[in-house]
């Protein structure tokens, strides 16, 4: 059996005052900021998470018959068939938009969470796990959830629309040798002003296949991007990010020798 973390609930339990501690928050347009103060809201620990990261909490963490959960569950990662089909089952089985729940597990080695998604103006940005370890359900969780959701919202909608696509393309003319090398010194410029501190490059094979590029691209062009700092693109059948502000003192030791050689 595992034994679970005790946390100390927040105490900001008063559905006006969370309103106006995380309107207080959203003044300083950050998102870390926000972050913050759902942690202290809920006193628990909050992560941000995309749309295939979901699958790890939203879903029990054992084998369930389901052809795409299983396929997900073994190899920690979907093929590009298997994405399809998850992604049409999700669209067309599912509304796109759901109300902030519950996860209870009899299994205490799952444990119980809050679970949200980063909906607003018609468009998913990503979800939210609170997870609640030993600790019951409070009365006001799931309000404090749909505003937490909400402002989270409002800052990824500000951060899509001031984020040009132009960003991703500087990344693609610093990779690319056949463009005017007054452009790739641009883009080279361009991009150390956005990544700051060490940074990783990570490339991830999409193979040469026209339909596995147009999901990549459709994949890349809907990507939620919680760190002003992440950069990606697709070149030569691959997808390549740059992740900036890297400080190794928050990984593992096992971590840092991945990051390390590759640290700018």
């Amino acid at each position: 059996m595992c034994k679970m973390t005790k946390y100390k609930r927040g105490k900001i339990r008063k559905i006006s005052d969370v309103y106006s501690t995380f309107f207080e928050a959203l003044t300083q347009n950050s998102l870390e900021e926000l972050v913050k103060t759902a942690e202290m809201v809920f006193g628990l620990p909050v992560v941000l998470h995309d749309e295939n990261s979901r699958l790890l909490y939203q879903y029990p963490k054992r084998l369930l018959n389901d052809k795409i959960w299983d396929s997900y569950f073994e190899q920690q990662t979907i093929n590009t068939t298997m994405m399809h089909e998850y992604q049409h089952k999700f669209l067309h089985g599912r509304p796109v938009d759901f109300e902030p729940f519950y996860f209870q597990s009899e299994d205490p080695e799952e444990g119980n969470y809050l679970f949200g998604q980063i909906y607003h103006q018609q468009k998913t940005y990503g979800y939210i796990t609170v997870f609640l370890f030993d600790n019951p359900p409070d009365e006001s969780d799931i309000e404090r959830m749909r505003i937490f959701a909400k402002a989270v919202g409002i800052i990824m909608c500000q951060r899509n629309r001031t984020r040009s696509v132009s960003l991703n393309a500087m990344l693609y003319d610093a990779l690319t040798p056949d463009v005017s090398k007054y452009k790739q010194a641009q883009a080279l410029s361009f991009l150390e002003k956005r990544l700051h501190g060490k940074y990783i490059m990570m490339v991830k094979p999409i193979g040469p296949n026209t339909n596995q590029k147009t999901f990549a691209t459709m994949c890349v062009r809907q990507m939620p991007i919680f760190r002003e700092d992440i950069v990606l693109t697709i070149y030569e059948n691959c997808i390549v990010i740059l992740y900036g502000n890297i400080r190794k003192t928050n990984y593992m030791e096992s971590e840092k020798k991945i990051f390390n050689p590759k640290c700018a």
